[in-house]
């Protein structure tokens, strides 16, 4: 991460500039050169002006290649260092996780290691690939320079081009339509997230729950078809200002197909820079309203005289576990964007340069952000499982302390207490060790998901790789025919100038290598046009699959989110059900003891009463017996 947006903007402004500059820079020296040739042509010399530009070029790529070389080992050193970062923050958890959960946590994170290793060992393969091909290419054309043909049907080249440029603007446009529907989606969680806090808050009623998780769904299905038709608009527009740019651009083949290379470039990083700023938004959106929850559920637990201190301490560990996988799964979320515009951005850039694509190493790629989705559901699954345990302590904490105070009203004694501990301890040491199997099973099913999604990915792109190659064989086989024909005319031609037979050698060695030079030109043109055909049908095909996956998360994510909005304001609401509850016996239990106390009291005053009215009865019995006795 930068230091701040604004530095990322101001980077991303100054490589406009520079591609500006560059585009600007390499049209005047073109226009100067032709300027300076027109005045007189017969002083150019093709040969030296090829050599010149052979030798300066040579040294130009000597020196990518050892910048690329450069970077890549600061990359993999950076890689490196990451990894044994990672295992190092994994290790604080050693003492605090389960064996079994560090174990399995430990496993994903050299994997993800050892798949990220793997990637930028290819990714630096692949970029020498299409650094030399670029070389080979440029070294042919200055080869036969003079006969060069570029402007063979340089018109198609151009138009074709352009068709390639346009499946462009759609990955770019596709792409951006996932990320705002991903941000759509975020922005509807923080307002569930939200809307739960003022449920809880207020202490809401289950029928009141099921209106507002409605209600919010209902919202989201309406700015989600907005949503849908504004983004179709917007790549209706993108689609016209290219078209008509098009349309208007001059005849150049070679100038355009370097603004299509600088234009990837910018859209790629420019691209980046928008996933992380969006990331960044949404998270700090995330958090606050995370916050705002904690603080309700924490001020909930202070006011609530009921609950315990053991209680308080497993809730307010709850609530941080609760914000830990949120982040986890908004990441995951963003991990799923950016595979699928780093798959096809890197098909795109080479199909549009006329190159091979990567097909190596995007299944590298793929397989690490496969492994890096695991990672993400196995530590969000084993979240969820101490969720999951620590809401199963809490209530059977709470149930402890209700029971026991209905027992001990009911006159039992210490002894039943006792007893009905022992019986709801085991029940939850039960239901945890449930929880462990449930959770067992979800780890073992996200691993066979995530295998079966890679498996689905690897073939299609195993596919496309098999398929281009062909055409790489076929082209190569093309090129190779086309040299062998052209060095069988220039012996020959050699031949008959040796012999005579020829009035202009040097006219004729020029239409050899006119014909030559064009011959390769169509071949390259054809090869294109293949290329892009088989990166449209590929293109489908990932599309396809990255709907899927998108839908699949979406729906995960909603039921996740619904789940906790009811699970939440149900546990507030049966918390202030139980205090009620108790309070209520507490008052009944009161007024039942008043009631005794003063029948009590009534009984012995009048008991008292009676006891004083018989002595002075018995006095007088007694007195008038004496009497009669006398007499």
């Amino acid at each position: 991460m930068r230091e701040s947006l604004a530095e990322e903007a101001a980077e991303l402004a100054e490589l406009s500039k520079q591609l500006a500059e560059m585009k600007h820079n390499g049209e005047q020296t073109e226009l100067r050169t032709k300027e300076k040739w027109a005045k007189q042509p017969t002083a150019v010399n093709i040969t030296a002006e090829s050599d010149n530009l052979i030798k300066e070029y040579k040294a130009q790529f000597a020196t990518l290649k050892t910048r690329l070389k450069d970077l890549s080992g600061n990359t993999r050193t950076h890689c490196k260092l990451s990894g044994v970062l990672t295992l190092a923050i994994l290790s604080t958890k050693k003492d605090s996780v389960e064996e079994r959960v560090y174990s399995t946590l430990l496993e994903s994170a050299k994997g993800a290691i050892e798949a990220s290793r793997n990637a930028v060992e290819a990714l630096q393969e692949d970029d020498l690939r299409i650094l030399f091909a670029e070389e080979t290419q440029l070294f042919n054309i200055l080869a036969h320079a003079a006969a060069y043909d570029s402007k063979t049907d340089e018109r198609a080249a151009q138009s074709q081009l352009h068709l390639r440029e346009l499946s462009g603007i759609h990955v770019d446009v596709a792409i951006k339509n996932r990320l705002a529907v991903t941000e759509l989606e975020l922005a509807a969680d923080v307002e569930q997230i939200k809307a739960t806090t003022e449920l809880i808050r207020r202490g809401a009623e289950k029928t009141e729950i099921d209106q507002a998780v409605a209600e919010l769904a209902a919202k989201k299905t309406r700015d989600s078809a907005k949503l849908v038709a504004s983004l179709q608009d917007k790549l209706s527009v993108a689609n016209k200002a290219a078209v008509e740019r098009h349309q208007a651009a001059a005849i150049n083949f070679e100038l355009e197909r370097a603004q299509a290379f600088e234009q990837n470039t910018f859209k790629e990083v420019a691209m980046a820079n928008k996933l992380r700023q969006s990331l960044q938004a949404i998270e700090k959106n995330v958090q606050v309203a995370l916050a705002e929850k904690r603080a309700v559920l924490l001020q909930a637990l202070k006011e609530n005289s009921g609950v315990n201190e053991e209680v308080r301490r497993l809730t307010v560990k709850q609530i941080e576990v609760d914000t830990i996988r949120e982040e986890l799964n908004l990441r995951g979320a963003y991990i799923s964007i950016d595979e699928g515009y780093v798959v096809c951005e890197r098909y795109l850039s080479e199909v549009v340069q006329g190159l091979e694509p990567s097909s190596g190493y995007v299944l590298k790629q793929i397989k690490l952000y496969s492994v890096e989705d695991l990672k993400q559901l196995q530590e969000g699954t084993y979240l969820e499982d101490v969720r999951r345990k620590l809401k199963k302590q809490i209530s059977a904490i709470h149930y402890k302390h209700f029971e026991a105070s209905r027992l001990k009203s009911l006159g039992r004694s210490d002894a039943d207490v006792f007893s009905l501990y022992q019986d709801v301890d085991a029940h939850t040491k039960e239901a945890i060790g449930q929880i462990e199997v449930a959770t067992a099973a979800e780890v073992w099913r996200a691993k066979n998901i995530c295998e079966s999604q890679l498996e689905d990915k690897e073939k299609i792109h195993k596919q496309y790789e098999a398929e281009v190659g062909k055409l790489s064989s076929e082209y190569e086989q093309q090129k190779s025919m086309l040299r062998t024909l052209y060095e069988t005319d220039r012996q020959q031609l050699v031949d008959k100038a040796g012999r005579n037979e020829i009035t202009d050698p040097e006219r004729s060695m020029f239409e050899v290598e006119k014909r030559f030079t064009g011959s390769l030109v169509k071949a390259e043109l054809a090869y294109c046009e293949n290329l892009y055909n088989a990166y449209k049908a590929v293109l489908g095909r990932i599309t396809a699959e990255e709907a899927t996956a998108d839908e699949l998360h979406h729906l995960r994510q909603r039921l996740h989110k619904e789940s906790d909005a009811m699970e939440a304001v149900l546990d507030s609401s049966t918390a202030h059900r139980l205090v009620d509850l108790v309070r209520a016996q507490t008052e009944r239990r009161a007024k039942e003891e008043k009631e005794f106390r003063d029948a009590n009291e009534d009984f012995t005053e009048r008991s008292a009463q009676l006891a004083l009215k018989e002595d002075e009865e018995s006095k007088a019995l007694r007195q008038e017996v004496k009497e009669k006795e006398q007499q």
